[in-house]
């Protein structure tokens, strides 16, 4: 017998922190063998249950509406900024269970932004990305995608020939989606912990070939390596099947006519007490205009690569472990300017 009882997102919301609080407290008792993480599990129990409540008041939002609701994003502009030239753009995708600010927090974007000289801009999604899976949300995301471009290229000077995607685990799929949608919009795509949902793979024919960098880890709970089902909304329920990350390279690689060899290379062990390794693989022999390039993170988790949030133990119980071996964003940044248009 089907369940129709949907609980309201406000009580949802409402009791999430109670939830967390009281696991924490718990966790916390004398004699809890976590008792010597406390200050760490405690500000990340606190920061999980407060994180939506922060990000709906921050001010550094701004808002568009889109089929008459408004939707939230953060725009960071370099500081120095100098000319009148048009700048590069590139837009940040959240996890299903985060916001823009929180995404800009984690991956460092902004600070590289300022020193680079290209503009960020972090959309917020109404749960999660509607994706390409046939459950994910019913929200018209690529319409705020192609409104916000718009709205940006007006307003800031943005240079239409250099706008760039990436997104991280959901938002990894829905950056994967605007690959198989809006490829003529952007010069270059970077996924990351994400593959293919079933449910779209064989409507991914995008117009154009282009660059894409991919970073996947072996240990990544939420999207696995070996494809199967993902979760969905904050219930973590079964949300669909996403294909393996051989299977979403390999559809990549014969869509950009790459050679199946791929020159690859051990990356250094800068951080040899994160617990990974990072391995680097380029395909060869691309189409013009088009690139592939893929990261292996062995033993990675469900984290931004080179996060500057330091998870405790207890939350690398649950995700996984974050590598520093690497930075992510400014990998993602140094593949896009390898590969801009202005530089063929």
């Amino acid at each position: 017998m089907k369940n129709n009882y949907k609980p309201t997102k406000k009580t949802t919301l409402a009791a999430l922190p109670l939830f967390i609080l009281f696991i924490t407290a718990i966790l916390l008792l004398p004699g809890s063998s976590y008792a010597e993480e406390e200050k760490g599990w405690l500000s990340w129990a606190k920061d999980l249950a407060t994180s939506a409540e922060k990000e709906d008041v921050d001010d550094r939002h701004s808002y568009i509406t889109i089929d008459e609701k408004k939707r939230k994003y953060y725009l960071h502009l370099p500081k120095r900024r100098s000319g009148s030239d048009p700048i590069s753009l590139i837009i940040a995708f959240h996890s299903g269970h985060g916001g823009g600010i929180r995404l800009a927090e984690q991956s460092g974007f902004d600070e590289l932004a300022d020193k680079e000289g290209f503009a960020v801009v972090y959309p917020d999604s109404v749960v999660q990305w509607n994706d390409g899976r046939a459950k994910a949300s019913s929200m018209r995301d690529i319409k705020l995608t192609k409104a916000l471009i718009k709205k940006l290229i007006t307003e800031n000077n943005i240079d239409p020939k250099r706008i760039y995607a990436t997104g991280i685990l959901n938002g990894g799929l829905f950056t994967l989606r605007l690959a198989c949608d809006m490829a003529d919009t952007f010069a270059g795509f970077a996924p990351l912990l994400a593959s293919i949902p079933e449910d779209y793979v064989e409507s991914c024919r995008p117009s154009k070939k282009f660059p894409i960098i991919m970073m996947s880890a072996t240990k990544n709970k939420m999207v696995p390596w070996q494809g199967g089902s993902v979760p969905f909304g904050s219930s973590f329920t079964h949300g669909g099947n996403v294909i393996s990350i051989d299977k979403t390279i390999q559809f990549w690689q014969e869509h950009n006519d790459c050679s199946a060899a791929a020159y690859t290379e051990a990356l250094p062990d800068r951080d040899k007490s994160d617990g990974t390794r990072v391995e680097l693989a380029r395909y060869k022999n691309c189409s013009k205009g088009s690139a592939l390039t893929h990261i292996t993170i062995k033993n990675g988790g469900s984290t931004w690569p080179g996060s500057k949030e330091k998870p405790g133990r207890m939350r690398t119980t649950m995700i996984g472990l974050t590598s520093y071996d690497i930075d992510a964003a400014e990998m993602i940044w140094e593949f896009f300017k390898e590969h801009s248009i202005t530089q063929k």
